[in-house]
């Protein structure tokens, strides 16, 4: 299985994945994060914006974005392109904060 994970940060979700899937890519608009991550794990790795994401149509069959999307300013426009490098049949999980849950770890 082939997963983008964007906004990869200093990747804690990154780690988890990388054990979980076969081929890893991550990516986030900060080069430094995104490289480091990328070297650290082993994996591919990307800098960019959400929004203009360099890599084919349908490219992948899992992309995974946490607790990123609800910083971007162009929210729909990200998440479309995120759709658009899935291939047919794939699954794109993203996570944001949610205050509801956010005492239950106090």
């Amino acid at each position: 299985m082939s997963c983008l994970e964007v906004g990869c940060g200093t990747g804690r979700i990154s780690e988890a994945l990388v054990t979980a899937v076969g081929r890893l890519t991550v990516s986030d608009v900060s080069e430094k994060l995104a490289r480091e991550t990328g070297t650290r794990l082993g994996r591919e790795w990307l800098a960019g914006d959400a929004c203009h994401l360099d890599i084919r149509d349908r490219s992948y069959d899992l992309v995974v974005s946490s607790e990123c999307i609800e910083t971007h300013p162009r929210s729909r426009r990200a998440l479309a392109e995120m759709v658009r490098v899935l291939r047919k049949g794939g699954v794109l999980i993203v996570t944001s904060p949610n205050r509801l849950w956010y005492p239950s770890w106090l």
